[in-house]
């Protein structure tokens, strides 16, 4: 039998109405910035940076926002808020692109 952290781990679209600690205010405040799952709202708050503008946008404290990713953490289990709530680089500027080859110049 598997455990609530393993079942979780692959599980898709956890509705963000599933964070009990929001009023419906606030999820309509994320719900217009897109973050619609609880997956994105942990991904969104994995810089310092999301995290307080997400503090500033739902008008909360840092405790609340430790309360709210406790219960998402709970929601998501162990796996999967690691790897959510892990902040990770696309590359400079965030671009994945393969830098462009000059051609030669012709004279005509």
């Amino acid at each position: 039998m598997k455990n609530s952290s393993e079942e979780n781990c692959c599980n898709k679209d956890i509705a963000i109405q599933n964070l009990k600690g929001l009023s419906d205010e606030q999820y309509q405040v994320l719900l217009s910035r897109w973050i619609n799952t609880v997956d994105s709202f942990v991904g969104a708050v994995a810089l310092d940076a999301g995290r307080s503008g997400l503090c500033e946008m739902l008008e909360i404290d840092a405790a609340a926002m430790e309360s709210l990713l406790s219960e998402a953490h709970e929601l998501l289990g162990e796996v999967r808020y690691n790897i959510l709530s892990t902040a990770t680089s696309g590359g400079p500027l965030g671009v994945l692109l393969e830098e462009e080859k000059k051609q030669p110049e012709t004279n005509s």
